[in-house]
């Protein structure tokens, strides 16, 4: 799920019990929203999009979201892609960049991952660290979080 980047990526930025950093959305990132060192990667990589649309970015990285929104049994299924502005790591290795696919139950406010592939290299290239077809506890994205940002979107009527 969303959260288990964001878990990482909030733990990381906040001491604990502090509230959760505000999350941009805006029409794209700026380099207030993240580090110097994501935004030189995005201009050095021309930081190609290939059908993803930018949804929401905080100081550790950028979303960006699959349109249209799918439905899979009556509930959105989102893929998501984040660039993250500093390498997280899993048990098998350091990754800059994750593709997942989310189900949110929209009524009950809870989301869980359904598959996630993370890439060594930002823009979901360079060696694939991990690509596991996951089903994850369902939970509720942490108020103030990309994961809530996700959620909204997820659950927002279609346009």
């Amino acid at each position: 799920m969303l959260a288990w980047i964001a878990a990482a990526t909030i733990a990381a930025s906040a001491p604990q019990g502090a509230p959760a950093p505000k999350v941009a959305v805006s029409q794209g990132p700026t380099s207030s929203d993240m580090t110097d060192s994501l935004m030189e990667d995005i201009k050095t990589t021309s930081f190609p999009l290939d059908g993803w649309t930018y949804l929401a970015s905080d100081e550790d990285g950028i979303v960006f979201y699959r349109f249209p929104i799918q439905r899979q049994a009556g509930l959105p299924r989102m893929s998501t892609r984040w660039e993250l502005a500093k390498p997280r790591a899993n048990t098998t290795g350091r990754f800059l960049s994750v593709r997942q696919v989310q189900d949110m139950d929209c009524i009950q406010g809870v989301s869980r991952t359904v598959q996630r592939a993370t890439f060594k290299g930002h823009n979901l290239v360079g060696p694939l660290i991990d690509d596991p077809a996951v089903t994850e506890p369902w939970i509720a994205p942490e108020p103030g979080s990309l994961d809530e940002v996700v959620f909204k979107k997820a659950c927002a009527p279609p346009p």
